[in-house]
């Protein structure tokens, strides 16, 4: 999965709908953090917990250079079980340049 935005801006959020095998994983309780090499840890809102649906309102700092960076989501259900999304591979971000006139 790809996911693109221009350089500094922060509109529209990076919305996830986080499968666990075939089902949408149940958030109910559970905190969500969104890890972007080289950007950082971010937590996530949860928006729908039993579709699984969570959302990410970019900063200025997320988005200020451009490149690709690979993010994966972290959940962290109640008690000490913990989920990587997506199991295999990567999130690609992808921060297109913008033009400077």
């Amino acid at each position: 999965m790809t996911y693109e935005i221009k350089q500094n801006d922060t509109f529209p959020p990076l919305r996830l709908r986080l499968i666990s095998g075939t089902v949408a994983a149940n958030l109910t309780s559970a905190t969500i953090v969104l890890r972007i090499a080289g950007i950082g840890s971010r937590t996530m809102v949860v928006e729908d917990a039993a579709q699984g649906i969570v959302r990410y309102d970019w900063q200025a700092i997320d988005t200020a250079s451009e490149g690709i960076f690979n993010a994966e989501v972290k959940i962290q259900y109640p008690g000490t079980a913990r989920q990587t999304i997506p199991t295999v591979g990567q999130i690609a971000i992808r921060i297109h340049r913008e033009v400077v006139a």
